[in-house]
């Protein structure tokens, strides 16, 4: 996710956005809001058909948060799956970046 994020698109051509985002569309000048984001040092399990993911932008009291929310929504037999057990996911995780 730090290379690449499948929830950044560009928007007219040139301006990357956050899709994932759920008050903020915009990540920056040289995505700026994605180097806050947790969701860069998760690896792949945002890859994953099953998992819902949100994010927020917050202003904390350290300045400018990112949070963002992974759900579950498979079902119990998909849970039964090998890479379903290795999971840290499952069955729902918040993630709070700085």
């Amino acid at each position: 996710m730090k290379e690449f994020c499948q929830f950044i698109k560009l928007q007219l051509a040139t301006a990357p956005c956050c899709t994932a985002g759920v008050n903020f569309g915009s990540v920056g000048s040289d995505r700026a809001l994605c180097r806050l984001c947790p969701l860069a040092d998760l690896g792949q399990i945002p890859l994953c058909p099953y998992v819902d993911v949100h994010t927020w932008l917050r202003n904390g009291p350290s300045g400018t948060i990112i949070e963002a929310e992974l759900v579950c929504r498979a079902d119990a037999e998909v849970l039964g799956l090998l890479r379903c057990q290795d999971c840290a996911v499952r069955p729902s995780l918040v993630l709070r970046g700085a």
